[in-house]
């Protein structure tokens, strides 16, 4: 089995990008902001049963209307 390499560090997020007070409030009720206006994190913005078409949910498009069209998923998929 290979060895993994280390990656060569990069500049720290805080050399960038001042990180939000734990108070800071996202853009949907169900989300904060990490660094304000660029990156939140927060519950699933959708419904399982959205399939990409018809009416976006509420929280989908709080998210959009914010500019974040960048969306990581962190949960397991249900089985």
């Amino acid at each position: 089995m290979r060895g993994v390499e280390a990656c060569g560090t990069v500049d720290p997020v805080r050399d960038r990008f001042q990180l939000c007070a734990e108070d800071i409030y996202g853009p949907t009720d169900r989300s904060y902001w990490v660094v304000k206006g660029r990156f939140a994190a927060g519950a699933y913005p959708s419904k399982p049963e959205y399939g990409g078409s018809g009416q976006i949910p509420k929280s989908l498009e709080l998210l959009l209307d914010t500019g974040i069209d960048m969306f990581i998923n962190l949960t397991q998929d249900y089985l």
